[in-house]
């Protein structure tokens, strides 16, 4: 949080946060993470398609793994990155979420996908 009077850099952009509530049906789990409002960040000009396996990569990895006699592990990692480093440079107003801190100007620097 920035102290009073303290202004943001200029390098960093302006992004909206609010808190998504949701409750998990399975077992009524309750979660609120707070999300920063990616669509309004500027794309690095080298970012420009979200990458994702094809099917025919999968079939030839597989392919490959049976023809040299390997085995097949599979893991499926949640919340991987418990606290990591933000790589874009933003900042918040903080909203009524934030009590006697409302309307004070924040810079982002860590993720936190603990819940």
């Amino acid at each position: 949080m920035l102290d009073e009077g303290e202004l943001v850099p200029r390098d960093h952009q302006f992004v909206r946060c609010h808190l998504i509530f949701d409750v998990k049906m399975e077992d009524f789990w309750r979660k609120a993470p707070f999300v920063a409002g990616g669509h309004m960040t500027k794309s690095p000009a080298t970012l420009t398609y979200a990458s994702v396996l094809s099917r025919e990569t999968v079939r030839i990895a597989l392919t490959i793994v049976a023809l040299n006699g390997l085995q097949v592990k599979c893991g499926d990692v949640m919340n991987t990155y418990i606290q990591a480093p933000v790589t874009e440079k933003i900042w918040t107003t903080l909203s009524k979420e934030f009590g006697a801190d409302t309307g004070k100007q924040a810079i982002i620097v860590r993720a936190i996908y603990g819940l």
